[in-house]
């Protein structure tokens, strides 16, 4: 059995015979998110019209495309308005923890 093992950047890629595994340290974007919850929390404005939903790595991007099909890296996916209510959804349901707010 030949295992192989890739990094780049803060992600790690490995392939063996059995399959592959992608893998993320996603602890600064998790402090970061914690971050923007605490600075939207004390300067927040409800009558904005933009207002950052959140810090998604890519791997959980990745995670969601290959169980759900959403693809939010996909231009016409991203700017749609229902594909992004599901996302959405599924990131409060699944990982709020990376929610800004």
């Amino acid at each position: 059995m030949k295992i192989d093992e890739t990094k780049h950047l803060n992600m790690t890629l490995k392939a063996d015979d059995s399959g592959y595994q992608i893998g993320q340290d996603v602890s600064e974007i998790l402090a970061q998110a914690a971050a923007e919850r605490k600075f939207t929390a004390e300067v927040s404005n409800p009558n904005k019209r933009y207002r950052k939903f959140g810090t998604i790595p890519d791997v959980i991007c990745i995670e969601i495309k290959n169980k759900t099909g959403i693809d939010i890296h996909c231009p016409i996916q991203g700017q749609d308005p229902n594909t992004m209510k599901n996302f959405k959804a599924i990131i409060k349901r699944d990982y709020p923890y990376l929610l800004s707010n």
